[in-house]
C-alpha cells in the first residue's frame, strides 16, 4: 500500500490497460477524491500485493529471458485483498495459526473469479496472471485460452487489437457461451427451470475449470486442509459449490448436502460432511475492511517516520 502522490499516480496510469474493466474506474474515483478532498492523505491498496510471496517457479513465464526482463512480464495475480481477508477469517474461525495450514480459496464473483493456493498464510499460486484475464471461466472473460487464437483473430480475420481485447474481456466467458447472461445465478435458473442447453454447457465449463485448478493446487500444496468459497457466487449459489465438490473425496473434500443448502451468505459457515478430512467453508469477503486496515497501518508508518 502506498500514499498517492504525482509520481505514484503516473505509475498507476501506466498500468491502466492491464485491467481494463477495473483500473480506469479506480483511477477516476481517485482523481475525483483528490479534487474534492485536496488536503486529505490519499492511499492506494493493491489486489496484487498478497501474491508477492508466489515463488519464481510459479510467477515466471516460459518466455525468452531477455523478453521477460525487458517488459517485466510475470504472474501478478489479483483478488489479493479478498484472499488476505479470507485467510485471516478462516484462521480465526478455526482457531489455528497459519503455520502448516494448506488452504485453497475460490473467489467466485459476478465479475471476476480466481482460485488461490495458500500455505502458512502466504500465496503460493493463483489462477490469474499478468492481467486478470487468465484462469477460470468468468462472467465475461474467457479465462485460459490458446494465445494463438488472438493472433488468428487479428492476422486472419482482421480484427484490431482493441477488438480482440474487448472480445476476450467483455464478450466471452459465461456470456459468450450461454448467449443470454453473464450472471451464473441466471444461468443456473435457466438450466434448472428451462432446460437451456447453452446455459448447461456454460455451467459445466465453469465448474470443470474450477475443479481443474483445485486439483492442481492440491498437488502443488501436497494436500489441502481447508477449501473456502467466497464472493457473491461462492457464498450464494449452492449448486455451484455442490458441483465443484462432487467426486472430490479422493483428496478429502466431501460436502454435507444439508449444510450446503443452509449456508448463511452473511456469515462464515461450515459445509463439510462429518468425518471429512478437509474443512469446507463459505466466507463472505470484506475487501473494504482490509483496505481500511492497510490504510491505518500505512498512515501509522508514515506518521512515525515523520
Amino acid at each position: 500500500s502506498v500514499v498517492v502522490d504525482e509520481l505514484i499516480l503516473r505509475d498507476l496510469r501506466t498500468c491502466s490497460s492491464l485491467a481494463p474493466i477495473h483500473n480506469p474506474v479506480s483511477l477516476s474515483v481517485l482523481d475525483k477524491a483528490r479534487a474534492v478532498f485536496p488536503g486529505a492523505t490519499h492511499f492506494a491498496t493493491f489486489d496484487t500485493a498478497f501474491h508477492a510471496s508466489i515463488p519464481p517457479r510459479a510467477f515466471t513465464y516460459a518466455l525468452p529471458r531477455d523478453v521477460v526482463a525487458r517488459y517485466g512480464f510475470r504472474k501478478f495475480g489479483f483478488h489479493g485483498l479478498s484472499y488476505q481477508y479470507v485467510s485471516q477469517e478462516v484462521r480465526r474461525c478455526l482457531g489455528e495459526t497459519p503455520a502448516g495450514l494448506k488452504m485453497i480459496v475460490c473467489h467466485l464473483g459476478t465479475g471476476g473469479s480466481s482460485v488461490c493456493a495458500i500455505r502458512d498464510g502466504r500465496s503460493l499460486d493463483t489462477s490469474m496472471g499478468y492481467s486478470p484475464l487468465p484462469g477460470l471461466v468468468m462472467s465475461t472473460r474467457a479465462g485460459d485460452v490458446d494465445p494463438m487464437l488472438a493472433s488468428y483473430l487479428m492476422a486472419v480475420l482482421g480484427m484490431r487489437e482493441d477488438e480482440v481485447e474487448n472480445l476476450l474481456n467483455k464478450k466471452s466467458g459465461l456470456l459468450g457461451v450461454s448467449e443470454t447472461s453473464s450472471d451464473l445465478r441466471d444461468i443456473v435458473s435457466r438450466m434448472v427451470q428451462g432446460g437451456d442447453s447453452r446455459a448447461a454447457l456454460a455451467f459445466d465449463m465453469y465448474v470443470h475449470r474450477v475443479k481443474k485448478y483445485i486439483g492442481s493446487y492440491v498437488a502443488a500444496l501436497g494436500g489441502v486442509d481447508v477449501l473456502a468459497f467466497t464472493d457473491d457466487i461462492g457464498v450464494q449459489v449452492k449448486e455451484v459449490r455442490a458441483a465443484i465438490c462432487r467426486d472430490m473425496a479422493w483428496c478429502g473434500i466431501s460436502l454435507d448436502r444439508d449444510r450446503n443448502c443452509r449456508a448463511d451468505p452473511l456469515h462464515t459457515s461450515h459445509l463439510e460432511a462429518d468425518g471429512a478430512r478437509v474443512r469446507v467453508l463459505t466466507v463472505p469477503t470484506d475487501e473494504e475492511l482490509v483496505i481500511c486496515q492497510e490504510g491505518i497501518r500505512l498512515l501509522e508508518r508514515t506518521h512515525a517516520a515523520a
